[in-house]
């Protein structure tokens, strides 16, 4: 994530990129919750941020309200007690969605930082 420029009030726009099929779930308002490992960025994150998403390969993008963030120790924690399926479309199992985190993240930077449940919106 990238913080591209200030807006009113002391919010921020970020830019982010998604691959598939997470651009076209967030596109397509299937996907309103992210998570993330609470660090960088992502740790500065505030509700009412802003966060352009893209993907390289669709020429359109589309603008997100940061609506709330929720803190986790980890993600099989995040997985539990939020919507399983906005936050992971594709995925039916907490432990599918704990192998899908595991392709970004490993269990040393989930024990290090924590994660968080970002909820967006598209504006």
């Amino acid at each position: 994530m990238k913080k591209i420029k200030d807006l009113e009030n002391g919010k921020i726009l970020y830019k982010s990129h998604r691959a598939e099929p997470y651009f076209s779930f967030i596109k397509n308002s299937l996907k309103t919750i992210e998570g993330r490992i609470k660090k960088g960025l992502y740790q500065k994150l505030k509700v009412g941020d802003e966060i352009q998403i893209f993907n390289n390969e669709e020429p359109e993008n589309v603008r997100a309200l940061v609506k709330d963030i929720r803190n986790y120790d980890f993600f099989e924690d995040l997985l539990n007690k939020e919507d399983m399926k906005k936050v992971l479309p594709n995925v039916d199992f907490v432990e599918e969605g704990i192998r899908v985190y595991r392709e970004f993240y490993t269990e040393e930077q989930e024990k290090e930082f924590g994660v968080i449940a970002i909820e967006i919106e598209l504006i």
